[in-house]
């Protein structure tokens, strides 16, 4: 496996992953990229998912072995160590729902580029209090398809906006 650029900016760079050495449309061609499409998203799906319900051997099932992460705030580095923080991160919390909105991928074969928005609400509540804490983030993806599946090498987090709305009793 070759290496893989180091930045979001370097791989949008990259002619192998912005469609410069497309082949002939075909039926067969068409479908696997509209599969790969589907895979690629299905990821970010999961993840989101794994996270609200605090299944963490799932969320890291979506990353090859040595993949890294860089979440701002909860840390850079190996996986295994920032999904301790955001376990950790969660647990103030009575749940999250996380909605994956807008997504948009770049890949060749084998390796792909994913950003996807998404606005994830924290519920929680501190003696009377309740709270719906708002977050708008960016992911930026490295991905690979190893034995047929596409798993992330590197994700990138940022947070983009928070708000915070204090909910009535009950809501929650």
């Amino acid at each position: 496996m070759g290496a893989l650029p180091a930045t979001e900016e370097s791989v949008l760079n990259d002619p192998t992953l912005r469609g410069d050495d497309a082949q002939p449309v075909t039926d067969t061609a068409a479908s696997t990229r509209t599969s790969d499409l589907a895979e690629i998203r299905n990821v970010q799906d999961r993840l989101a998912f794994a996270t609200d319900a605090g299944d963490w051997q799932t969320f890291l099932a979506c990353f090859v072995d040595g993949a890294t992460g860089d979440y701002g705030a909860l840390g850079s580095g190996p996986i295994g160590a920032i999904v301790d923080a955001i376990a950790e991160s969660q647990g103030r919390y009575l749940g999250t729902m996380n909605f994956v909105g807008t997504h948009e991928a770049d890949w060749n074969v084998d390796h792909a580029l994913a950003r996807t928005y998404v606005i994830s609400h924290h519920f929680r509540a501190e003696g009377e209090s309740q709270a719906d804490d708002h977050v708008g983030t960016r992911y930026a993806d490295r991905l690979v398809k190893q034995d047929g599946l596409w798993k992330v090498v590197h994700r990138e987090a940022r947070v983009l906006w928070f708000r915070q709305d204090v909910v009535h009793g009950g809501w929650i």
